[in-house]
């Protein structure tokens, strides 16, 4: 009996050694895991992740030029820029985009005239984002008041010209 009992006592401290190392793991790993950030699309607001995707789809992806609210567009990217909405069916004018861009960016530009042409109210758009509104949330709040929209923050299908992952709505 005695050699029996003085193997089990390295047993018990081994297991509870590998027991505090699991438990010290897992109460870690929330802490570390790159899935629980905030991921930022070209907004720059935290996008939340359902279900594996991120809200925004393929924002994140595409080329769209680095404008902060307020800068003003170059004769280049306006260009492209109206290229990339007619290729996508949405019509706007070079002079209406630099507008846009200049209030609300490149991407909010993009955004304000992609859901004007699927049906929303452009000053309506324009004044939720003023009280502060993500685009997300602003997709969200017009689709539920007309589920016909089908608005999506996402703008990577038309900002890719095409070449995005075949996510459809405006």
């Amino acid at each position: 009996m005695p050699l029996a009992r003085s193997r089990l006592v390295p047993l018990l401290i081994a297991a509870g050694l590998l027991l505090a190392l699991a438990v010290g793991s897992v109460l870690a790993g929330p802490l570390a895991a790159p899935s629980d950030r905030a991921q930022l699309a070209s907004s720059h607001e935290p996008q939340p992740s359902v279900a594996g995707e991120r809200e925004g789809g393929e924002e994140n992806e595409v080329d769209e030029p680095e404008l902060a609210e307020g800068e003003a567009l170059t004769d280049d990217a306006v260009a492209r820029l109206v290229e990339r909405l007619a290729a996508a069916g949405i019509t706007a004018s070079p002079d209406d985009l630099r507008q846009l861009a200049a209030a609300h960016g490149a991407g909010g530009a993009v955004r304000i005239l992609a859901w004007e042409g699927a049906g929303a109210d452009r000053a309506e758009v324009i004044r939720l984002r003023g009280e502060g509104l993500g685009w997300g949330r602003i997709a969200r709040d017009l689709n539920a008041a007309n589920p016909d929209l089908g608005l999506h923050p996402g703008i990577g299908r038309i900002m890719s010209a095409g070449r995005g992952q075949g996510r459809q709505g405006p």
